[in-house]
């Protein structure tokens, strides 16, 4: 289930996402940094011994460190989302960054346009906040955690059950409730070539160039970060700069700054590129971030929620964050 999970992009991108499965008194749960996708191939599973942590949950004195301290000795981090899995009752959880769910729950009316769609599925909403130890934290203050599918605020998708397949197919039937149709890419990536000494390179041929030819698309894009992922792996900011003379001056200052920031750049009118030593996997979290912001300005959404400087602010001096990049630093390429 992790390795169909993780190779499909509409469900989850890169390193994003993470599932586990409990045994007993221990939970299996998939190590920071580890791709979903590789878990067919490598160990991206690590062992979590539950009672601790649930007993930090039901006293409400829950910190992240308290996910090392249950984590058996081992050279890999268990994912910075390890509290809430535990928190759920069924033997099976997977959290997905599904691009038709963010696109719904980035919406301020996300929630009022949920009803409906999920009607008849045991779903329950919960408003953004920090991931790890505060998520878990108002989940099972919310009592969320009770209801089989949990949509996260500008975040993604939680989903418990009792056997993989049950999950995955809840998952599934959740992305294609909430998907849109969006327009064929009409962008040819050709125009984004010849910038290679500047640091950056054409990202990937696919739709996520024609952000540079749709004005909607462009401002939703460089107004703000709105979703963990694309925050950690672009920076607070997208940059939109026009082409020409001045543009391999402008992408070099833009280089000064040490990647995260800076690592994707669109070229009004030619395309999008990536610099050359972005995070492993900021190719496939711009494919993504296309992939929402297309689904959002398809469904007519009025506002776009933005993460606030406090918000944006935390995710970036995270530890847990700044450990998981270090083990997705090199080329997107």
């Amino acid at each position: 289930m992790s390795a169909r999970l993780g190779t499909d992009p509409a469900l989850v991108q890169a390193a994003g996402g993470n599932t586990s499965i409990k045994c007993g008194d221990r939970m299996w749960v998939k190590a920071s940094g580890t791709w979903l996708a590789e878990a067919g191939t490598r160990d991206v599973m690590v062992p979590v011994r539950l009672g601790p942590l649930r007993e930090r949950i039901r006293d409400r004195t829950l910190v992240d460190a308290h996910v090392a301290e249950a984590t058996e000795a081992g050279s890999l981090r268990a994912s910075v989302e390890t509290p809430f899995h535990a928190l759920f009752d069924p033997p099976v959880v997977a959290h997905v960054h599904c691009v038709s769910t963010i696109a719904t729950a980035i919406a301020e009316d996300g929630l009022d346009r949920l009803t409906g769609l999920l009607d008849g599925l045991d779903w329950a909403w919960q408003e953004y906040l920090k991931p790890g130890a505060p998520l878990t934290l108002a989940l099972a203050a919310s009592g969320a955690a009770q209801s089989r599918i949990v949509v996260l605020g500008n975040h993604g998708l939680i989903v418990s059950g009792e056997t993989p397949e049950e999950v995955e197919a809840t998952i599934r039937d959740v992305h294609h409730r909430l998907d849109v149709p969006i327009p064929a890419p009409g962008l040819d990536r050709s125009r984004v070539s010849g910038w290679d000494e500047t640091g950056y390179i054409p990202a990937p041929e696919g739709p996520l160039h024609d952000l540079a030819v749709r004005p909607d698309l462009i401002e939703l894009a460089t107004k703000g970060p709105f979703a963990p992922d694309f925050l950690v792996f672009f920076g607070p900011d997208v940059r939109i700069v026009d082409p020409g003379a001045t543009l391999p001056a402008r992408l070099a200052e833009f280089t000064e700054v040490p990647a995260p920031f800076n690592s994707l750049v669109i070229v009004r009118d030619h395309g999008v590129l990536l610099r050359r030593d972005a995070l492993s996997g900021t190719a496939e979290l711009a494919g993504a971030l296309y992939d929402v912001l297309a689904r959002f300005a398809a469904m007519g959404a009025p506002h776009l929620r933005y993460f606030d400087d406090a918000e944006a602010r935390a995710l970036l001096d995270w530890d847990a964050e700044k450990y998981r990049q270090s083990l997705n630093s090199g080329n997107p390429a």
